[in-house]
């Protein structure tokens, strides 16, 4: 139930509360209450009541009356008060409760515009150093654009360019103005390449991030290889604004790419392909031909004597012989038949879909005849011969490696057999190439192992019967294998590059033995000894041989180098020098095995020798042909006694030869008939 002061507002009843009108309010009513309360009671009593018991008793109730009337009068007057008063403090009370709830939101509100201002400060701060980073990277962005070295583009998707930065203007020679609203593919792509870098265009439009090559043409016509990196921009609605493309030019990278790729499958004197590219595309060819019959060879041809022709000549001259082989070999070596070059003086000739052998004979002879001619290189005149090793596929092997291998191992046997000859592969080949690899080794220390040795075959005067002169001639003897043949190892020694050394040896050993022999007075004997050919064309013999005069006091007059016309053939102008420079120091010079070569007299009176030997051959056909007999032998030595050569004949082994020689004039004879090679402690006791 609603109270009738529920209503009061505080500022009536600030206006009601008087304390001094309140406290008289009081007293007056209470004053009039008890007087006209009196008043009536009095005047009640007195007109009602005669007996004074029954008046003072009614005094008695008329004053309790009086006192409950004026008790509650009061109560009622006070309680109004004080009801205005409660009202009035709990007014209070709320106001300052709410004032108090009002505070502290005031507080709360005040922390919270603390904060949010706080916060305003630090996002200020934070757009502050926004702007300055956006300012930054704004920046950034223009240096990079103008001063990177690399092509930027920013273009829209129908490929119109609105950037079009400096490096870009200065690699293509275009201006920004020149291609700004263009497409760069009417622009910058080559006319052949726009169908595919459409495609490309489109790819970059499918994604956000794409990197790819491609060709661009310059203003000036050239072109250039450049890496591009794509990348797309998007709108706040997730479409395509603009493309920007980056771009590096990778020209130089794609020549070294190219250059790598020749070298690492050309060869970069003769540009054939190499070994590895032969392979791979004989391998691939192979793997179309799966035992449908198809069958082919492989042909290693190798130039005879090369390394003298580069030693002796000169590798600028090596060079040109080579790109001139190969220049042949191109015009006579169609596809699909293969053509390459796999080691110095190696080419390789793949012939496919040769069924018949007859006919792979036929192509080998020919390749050999045709090469086999005078070239010209550098004015000089080269003679050129070839050895040919084939391997037969599906026979000799099932891929190429192997093929080649084969036909290699048959290549170095012609060379070893003869040379200026072909050969088949077999497999007792590789037996052999086992066998010089083995004795090649064992050769390397020979010489340490002290297992060579020097024997001496007489040289008898054939007029007096005296020994005049003795040949050395080396001997090996393995601690295994025992004796091995100088017809054996030589070859292997010369073609692994070991005959220099050993040649050194013997110079050596025969200048020791002469020394020994001088002492114990054999002084008029003289002693001879071979040169290979290239330890006279290619090797520092003149030197080695003034470095041991120097230490080793010979009598020189009494010591002759026999020299072969292989090694006159190789390089005649070479030969003549060192010959000349052996006579110089006062050492002979004689010529081996004459008549074996392509020398005649006529040329003969070029050689500024001092001894011409004939060879075996000759004087087997002593016994042999009467004809040759009279034509032959009797000739050679009016000729080299016309040429004041003195004449050695070898191989003397009957009495009708020595009976021949003598009766023609022949000064010295060498050979069976007189002696074995023996030791020197034998042939002392000859002397």
């Amino acid at each position: 139930m609603k109270h009738k002061y529920d209503d009061i507002d505080i500022e009536y009843i600030k206006n009601r509360i008087n304390p001094r009108t309140g406290a008289l309010k009081v007293a007056l009513i209470y004053g009039l209450v008890v007087g006209v309360s009196l008043f009536f009671l009095n005047r009640f009593m007195v007109l009602a009541l005669d007996d004074m018991k029954i008046g003072h008793k009614i005094t008695l109730i008329k004053d309790e009356i009086f006192v409950t009337i004026t008790m509650l009068i009061l109560y009622m007057i006070v309680r109004r008060q004080m009801t205005l008063l409660k009202k009035s403090v709990d007014k209070v009370y709320d106001g300052y409760r709410e004032l108090d709830i009002a505070n502290r939101q005031l507080s709360a509100t005040k922390e919270l515009l603390k904060e949010n201002f706080e916060t305003l400060n630090q996002h200020q701060d934070e757009q502050i150093k926004l702007q300055e980073r956006l300012w930054h990277q704004r920046n950034l962005s223009k240096s990079i654009i103008n001063d990177v070295g690399a092509i930027i583009l920013m273009w829209y998707p129908d490929g119109s360019m609105n950037i079009f930065n400096p490096f870009a203007e200065e690699i293509t020679g275009y201006k920004a103005s020149e291609v700004l609203g263009k497409r760069w593919i009417d622009i910058l792509i080559p006319l052949e390449d726009r169908e595919y870098m459409q495609s490309v265009f489109d790819r970059i439009l499918e994604s956000d991030f794409l990197r790819h090559e491609n060709r661009i043409i310059c203003k000036d016509g050239g072109m250039m290889d450049i890496l591009w990196s794509n990348s797309i921009l998007r709108d706040k609605d997730g479409n395509i604004s603009e493309i920007i493309s980056i771009g590096t030019d990778i020209t130089e990278r794609k020549e070294m790419e190219k250059r790598l790729h020749m070298m690492a499958y050309y060869d970069t004197l003769t540009g054939l392909p190499n070994r590895i590219m032969i392979e791979e595309k004989f391998d691939k060819l192979l793997s179309g031909h799966n035992d449908d019959g198809f069958r082919a060879a492989i042909m290693i041809l190798d130039i005879d004597n090369f390394k003298n022709i580069n030693e002796t000549l000169g590798h600028n001259v090596g060079d040109m012989l080579l790109k001139n082989v190969a220049n042949v070999l191109k015009k006579y070596i169609k596809s699909p038949n293969m053509l390459g070059r796999i080691s110095g003086d190696g080419f390789i000739v793949v012939l496919n879909n040769m069924q018949n052998v007859t006919d792979i004979i036929g192509r080998v002879m020919d390749v050999q005849q045709y090469l086999k001619r005078t070239w010209y290189a550098d004015g000089r005149e080269i003679f050129v011969s070839t050895s040919v090793g084939i391997a037969l596929y599906p026979d000799h092997g099932k891929d190429a490696s192997i093929l080649i291998k084969n036909a290699s191992t048959a290549m170095f046997y012609v060379k070893e057999r003869s040379k200026d000859d072909y050969a088949f592969y077999i497999k007792d080949m590789e037996k052999n190439a086992f066998e010089r690899m083995e004795m090649l080794n064992m050769l390397c220390s020979a010489i340490e192992k002290g297992e060579f040795s020097l024997y001496y075959q007489p040289q008898v005067d054939i007029k007096t019967g005296k020994i005049v002169g003795a040949e050395a001639l080396i001997r090996w003897t393995h601690s295994k294998r025992g004796a091995i043949s100088p017809a054996d190892f030589i070859p292997i020694a010369e073609q692994g590059g070991l005959i220099g050394k050993i040649d050194k040896w013997v110079i050596k050993e025969v200048f020791r033995q002469k020394k020994i022999w001088d002492k114990k007075g054999y002084k008029d004997v003289e002693l001879s000894l071979n040169i290979s050919a290239k330890t006279l064309m290619y090797g520092d013999l003149i030197e080695y041989i003034k470095s041991l005069i120097g230490c080793m006091d010979v009598t020189k007059d009494y010591i002759c180098f026999e020299i072969t016309e292989t090694a006159l053939l190789n390089d005649w102008e070479t030969a003549i020098l060192v010959i000349n420079d052996l006579r110089s120091m006062g050492f002979k010079v004689a010529l081996d095995d004459f008549g074996t070569g392509h020398s005649s007299l006529t040329y003969l009176k070029k050689l500024p020798i001092d001894v011409l030997k004939i060879d075996r051959q000759f004087i087997n056909d002593i016994d042999e042909s009467n004809d040759r007999e009279g034509l032959i032998s009797p000739y050679i030595i009016q000729m080299a006694h016309a040429l004041k050569l003195k004449v050695v004949a070898e191989g003397v082994e009957t009495p009708k030869q020595l009976k021949f020689l003598e009766d023609h004039g022949c000064d010295i004879g060498q050979g069976y008939i007189f002696s074995k090679p023996i030791l020197p402690e034998k042939i002392e006791e000859m002397f």
